[in-house]
């Protein structure tokens, strides 16, 4: 009986187009080469997070030899967070943006990440020592949303025999030895004593997470009756009916259901505040969300929704642009929607050839070094003397916005050239050739 065989029947993969988050180390290799092998349409993304200079170089080399060898499509982006934060949360978060991004782009259905089983003993360790009811002890789900985790019930030690016998070239992190964050510390330490000390810790943690499962079950019932069809109101009057401890158990699993993030145990003992709230006030549930008081119910508002501060972006899909946009930049309104070119510019618009961008949209403020080829030029600008020779104010220059394509190229920079000016200008690369064509349409409020 060939080993390899038995390994790769027994992982299932979702249907259709997938990405895969690839990072260089032997799990997320393996996955790849697993998916090449199935002969799968997969399309590998890599984060080059550049913490460990030529290592974190030559984690992206192996990843490209690997792709361009075996013809399979891979985007790349360095790590660029421009706030100050958990490390490995900022990071998280950036990867899994631009996983979704990608997938948008490819028109994938699924994203696919290479956790493990030992992966999911280390998230059962950390939820139990942080003090996690039984009914947040999860672990690390097989999907959630877009994402799915084909290798969950495969142990490292399986994935590093498979991808040996497929002679799957890998790279180890050496920052994964270090004791710098706590998963790593439980990962090196915890882990092994409690190996040594209780051999079956593994089997009892898993029958906590069985009853969680349970529990979450009756949970999910009772939540059906206190919400609406969808599940985004809860009734508040229905849900103040219940026992406190009731109270505590759907209110967890309505945030968790809603925003992928469960509110604290601490944030639990203090609901009696949703009963004496009046209409339209909020209570933040945690960093990202709020919980509203409607008349007759709660609703759960992210507080990200726009843009708050200097140098924050947006993303639009395609669709969010042909739905039509509208959001405050600084002091201008600017609407982003799609139209059809008239055959000559419009004075107080800039529109743009909708085939040539390359989605999700970004727009942020500009940055030192960006460039566009500006409309009729040979050559490009940098978007600095762009500003400068359109005689923008010093004071309103550092909050000037461009938008800026998939595949990284400014396609539009958006300011105010005199009252009633155009809007900015486009670059000559985007620009509208044919009468008739799909447009987008970058304008400020009062000019439209």
């Amino acid at each position: 009986m060939n080993p390899l065989n038995d390994i790769i029947s027994s992982v299932s993969l979702p249907e259709g187009k997938l990405v895969a988050g690839v990072s260089g180390g032997v799990d997320s290799m393996f996955l790849l080469a697993l998916c090449t092998e199935m002969g799968r349409d997969i399309t590998a993304v890599h984060v080059n997070y550049g913490k460990r200079g030529a290592e974190s170089e030559a984690d992206e080399k192996m990843v490209r030899d690997y792709c361009l060898k075996h013809n399979v499509p891979l985007f790349v982006k360095p790590f660029e967070v421009h706030q100050k934060g958990n490390f490995q949360q900022l990071a998280r978060d950036f990867r899994y943006e631009f996983f979704e991004e990608v997938r948008v782009v490819t028109e994938s259905g699924s994203i696919l990440t290479a956790h493990h089983s030992d992966d999911n003993d280390e998230s059962l360790l950390m939820q139990l020592f942080r003090g996690a009811s039984t009914i947040a002890l999860t672990g690390i789900p097989e999907a959630r949303g877009r994402i799915c985790r084909p290798l969950l019930a495969m142990s490292k030690e399986d994935i590093v025999t498979a991808a040996g016998l497929m002679e799957v070239p890998w790279r180890e992190d050496r920052s994964n030895a270090e004791n710098e964050f706590t998963r790593n510390r439980i990962r090196n330490s915890v882990i092994p004593e409690l190996d040594k000390l209780f051999p079956d810790w593994r089997k009892q943690v898993h029958e906590l997470k069985l009853n969680s499962n349970v529990l979450t079950e009756s949970a999910d019932e009772l939540l059906g009756n206190v919400t609406d069809g969808a599940g985004l109101l809860l009734k508040r009057d229905a849900w103040l009916k219940l026992s406190s401890a009731l109270q505590k158990l759907v209110m967890q699993r309505w945030v968790l259901k809603q925003t992928g993030q469960g509110p604290s145990r601490g944030w639990l003992d203090t609901l009696n505040r949703l009963s004496d709230i009046q209409t339209g006030a909020e209570i933040d549930v945690h960093n990202d969300w709020t919980i509203l008081r409607n008349r007759d119910d709660f609703t759960l508002h992210h507080k990200a929704a726009g843009i708050k501060t200097k140098g924050s972006e947006i993303r639009l899909t395609r669709e969010q642009a042909e739905s039509g946009f509208e959001q405050k930049l600084d002091s201008e309104y600017v609407i982003i929607k799609t139209g059809s070119w008239s055959g000559k510019p419009h004075r107080y618009l800039l529109e743009l050839s909708l085939d040539d961008v390359m989605f999700p949209l970004t727009i942020r403020t500009w940055r030192a070094g960006d460039r566009i080829q500006p409309l009729g030029m040979q050559g490009s600008k940098l978007v600095s003397d762009v500003l400068t020779d359109a005689q923008v104010d010093v004071k309103k220059k550092a909050s000037i916005h461009v938008a800026q394509t998939f595949d990284g190229k400014i396609c539009a920079v958006i300011f105010r050239s005199g009252k009633k000016g155009q809007p900015g200008i486009i670059s000559h690369q985007f620009s509208c050739r044919e009468t008739g064509k799909d447009t987008l349409i970058i304008a400020l409020k009062n000019e439209v």
